[in-house]
């Protein structure tokens, strides 16, 4: 499962290169950044495809929309001198409190079906007589 989540990193990884990539790529005028685009996009919907293999979808692509959305932003900022604002951060902050969340209410959730499950019914209707 570790593996699996290796994946994960490795497609957010490749997603923030590719974004990068297309910006460089001026309208996919400029050949390398291309190139660069297609190989790292490739990459990273193969990392995403391994990674499913052993790990739920609704979970995985929390991680890594919301990540990537992060280390997107980020790199704007440090390689494209976007603007930085009280905004952004807040923003990229409720992107990672949403990808926590979403995750922590899926564990409870499961957690809660699972024990639901394990625990015997009682009969709580009784007779009178």
């Amino acid at each position: 499962m570790l593996v699996s989540w290796i994946y994960v990193l490795l497609a957010i990884v490749s997603e923030v290169v590719s974004a990068a990539c297309i910006k460089l790529s001026d309208g996919f005028s400029q050949i390398l950044p291309t190139v660069c685009t297609l190989v790292f996009y490739t990459l990273c919907i193969s990392f995403i495809s391994l990674a499913l293999k052993k790990l739920d979808l609704s979970k995985v692509y929390a991680i890594w929309a919301g990540l990537a959305t992060v280390g997107i932003a980020i790199e704007s900022i440090l390689l494209f001198d976007e603007s930085i604002s009280f905004a952004k951060v807040g923003a990229i902050f409720l992107v990672i409190t949403g990808v926590v969340v979403l995750n922590i209410a899926k564990e409870g959730k499961v957690a809660e079906i699972e024990k639901e499950e394990k625990t015997p019914q009682t009969n709580t209707l009784t007779e009178e007589g």
